[in-house]
């Protein structure tokens, strides 16, 4: 990791062309801002890698089974299985964070309030003031885009370090962490930016790619099942 001290601007696209909250356009010095629970926020730890494996294990099961039962296990097994599953899941999130958008941050330029389902270090919301505050660390990587040629730099970690050394890591699957940092910059609190090597990156985007892959590998399933469609009927 490379520790960085240099200046950005708020309307510098390669940090923030992502920037997107309620109150944007009328910031200012004394708004107090909430930021809300992003869609791709993980139940735990546990729960996810338990979801991983069924969803994964549904994917291949039905080419398993084809030779004994026929496209119908694609129509009666797969797809009511794969709807009681993702139902389940939704069901699960719904009881940690309830079913109406949760408010894990609001900013202002004198305090923070977190959330602790924003980070694993809290077990209840803590107030943070500014005279609290000894450093934010932003680890980001570079993107570069090959076919715009245009580079954006990728948020991966916002940490807030206090006076006493304590931290308190910010889950970038709960909370955006461009605006977090947007409003870092706009309220001048301290910051200091760690760029990531490929091996780091990889750490980080583990959460991603624990939702994405057995999605991923569920796609063949679901499409041989909508042949198994008229098949079957």
């Amino acid at each position: 990791m490379n520790n960085k001290q240099f200046e950005i601007s708020l309307d510098d696209p390669v940090w923030f062309s992502m920037v997107h909250f309620k109150e944007l356009k009328k910031l200012t010095h004394q708004s107090k801002v909430t930021l809300p629970l992003l869609g791709l926020a993980g139940i735990s730890t546990g729960i996810e890698w338990l979801f991983a494996i069924i969803t994964l294990i549904l994917g291949v099961l039905p080419f398993i089974l084809e030779s004994t039962y026929g496209a119908a296990v694609f129509v009666f097994f797969y797809y009511p299985m794969i709807v009681f599953i993702l139902l389940l899941k939704r069901f699960l999130f719904w009881q940690k964070f309830g079913k109406s958008k949760r408010k894990l941050m609001v900013m202002s330029a004198e305090k923070i309030v977190v959330n602790a389902l924003v980070s694993e270090q809290l077990s209840e919301t803590k107030v943070i003031t500014r005279q609290e505050i000894d450093i934010i660390k932003v680890s980001y990587l570079i993107n570069h885009d090959h076919s715009t040629r245009k580079t954006r730099n990728s948020i991966c970690q916002v940490t807030i370090k206090l006076k006493d050394n304590t931290e308190y890591e910010l889950d970038g699957y709960r909370i955006g962490l461009v605006n977090v940092l947007y409003l870092f910059k706009f309220f001048n609190y301290p910051l200091r930016f760690i760029k990531l090597s490929a091996g780091d990156v990889m750490g980080v985007l583990g959460p991603l790619i624990l939702k994405l892959a057995p999605l991923l590998a569920n796609i063949p399933a679901f499409g041989k099942g909508i042949f198994a469609f008229g098949s079957v009927f």
